[in-house]
């Protein structure tokens, strides 16, 4: 609680648009999210603002997608604020691949999607375990809502024979 007894959010940056509105969902009215690269900005060769280096030192988490400027940034990020959490999803979703290659555009995949809400729940968890069946039912949700779209997904794509796409 804050000091006029209103529930205190937990803030948090993402890397990439995609992932605030996951996170949005598993943290409800419990959670502000940030974006680092904003529309209209390349994750290849984005550099937060100073006013996002500054809104940093106010977040209690910051969840990576493992897109190109994290490698650069991530360090530095850890260097200048050690007390903020970084949830990396790189490594859950990277099974996913039966080859070297990760998808930049991996959120497109509703299982992967949901792997990666199962990371960002349990974070979640970790940082306000008096609101961890909030997320937990959130995550039972999604989870639900991410298995239907991805059936529907497959029904739609089963006459096709050349499954090639290309994804902006």
């Amino acid at each position: 609680l804050s000091p006029s007894g209103v529930v205190a959010k937990i803030n948090i940056a993402v890397s990439v648009l995609p992932l605030k509105g996951i996170t949005q969902a598993l943290g409800g009215d419990l959670v502000e999210v940030d974006v680092l690269v904003e529309p209209g900005q390349s994750p290849a060769n984005y550099e937060p603002r100073p006013q996002q280096l500054v809104e940093l030192s106010s977040s209690q988490l910051l969840v990576a997608a493992g897109v190109p400027f994290e490698s650069v940034w991530l360090p530095r990020i850890r260097a200048n604020f050690p007390q903020l959490s970084i949830l990396e999803l790189t490594p859950a979703v990277a099974a996913w691949h039966d080859h070297d290659a990760i998808d930049p555009h991996r959120w497109m995949n509703p299982r992967e999607m949901a792997a990666m809400a199962t990371m960002i729940s349990a974070e979640l968890s970790r940082i306000d375990p008096a609101n961890k069946d909030a997320y937990t039912k959130k995550l039972q949700q999604l989870q639900l809502d991410l298995n239907k779209l991805d059936r529907e997904i497959d029904i739609m794509l089963a006459p096709l024979t050349e499954r090639r796409f290309v994804v902006f």
